[in-house]
């Protein structure tokens, strides 16, 4: 696992060198790039019409780019097993 520093005008750049390297496996992607990074990868689930932002980037099997977002189910997971119904929920964050 490495880091790299990539700035909005080096994102499509850095993606496309990425693509043509198959041993990498993929990243995670911070702000300000999560938005921008899905119009250069492929989102076969949906992430723009659902969350609307990548948090990580893998390469498939087929070797394409895949956006996805792990922020819905790392919040959703402890949430699943709790019977709410009915209970006063309050969520507090300051996430993006």
């Amino acid at each position: 696992y490495g880091r790299a520093h990539v700035t909005a005008e080096g994102l499509a750049a850095y993606v496309e060198q990425r693509r043509g390297e198959p041993a990498w496996r993929g990243c995670n992607v911070t702000m300000p790039h999560k938005l921008a990074i899905l119009d250069l990868v492929d989102d076969p689930g949906d992430v723009r019409g659902g969350i609307g932002a990548v948090n990580t980037v893998l390469r498939g099997r087929d070797g394409a780019l895949i956006g996805t977002n792990t922020d819905a189910a790392g919040f959703f997971a402890p949430l699943a097993e709790l019977d709410l119904a009915g209970a006063p929920v309050a969520v507090v964050g300051t996430g993006g």
